[in-house]
């Protein structure tokens, strides 16, 4: 069990929930390292990484109210989180991204094309909305 597991953690969640600012910044502070890490390891462009960190946390303090994680899975949300919005950063730069996943529903969500391989060969391809 993760530290994020405790009435301390649950606690800490409820304020950042109400707008408490410290309660915010001891989830940035936890997290901000490991978020960084992970963004290293799919990208090499350290503005792009800290940017998309950066609108991660925006994104769930002004959402904070609406969102649904807990502090049992914070740490899930906020990598799946962060490794959506920095694909799409490095989409809009003209990158192009190989990404594998056998989640179709989270790489059409990311996707301009799908291609799907089955040993070794195409066996469809097609635009994440089509489902044939």
């Amino acid at each position: 069990m993760g530290v994020e597991n405790t009435d301390y953690w649950r606690l800490t969640w409820v304020q950042f929930k109400d707008g408490d600012k410290e309660a915010f910044a001891i989830f940035y502070n936890l997290h901000i390292d490991r978020l960084y890490q992970y963004g290293l390891k799919l990208s090499n462009d350290e503005d792009t990484i800290k940017d998309a960190i950066q609108e991660v946390f925006l994104d769930l303090y002004l959402k904070r109210r609406s969102n649904q994680t807990t502090p049992e899975n914070l740490k899930f949300y906020l990598l799946l989180a962060l490794k959506r919005n920095l694909i799409k950063k490095l989409k809009n730069q003209g990158i192009a991204v190989i990404y594998i996943s056998h989640f179709l529903e989270e790489v059409r969500k990311i996707a301009d094309t799908v291609t799907v391989l089955r040993d070794g060969q195409i066996a469809a391809s097609n635009l994440p909305g089509d489902t044939s």
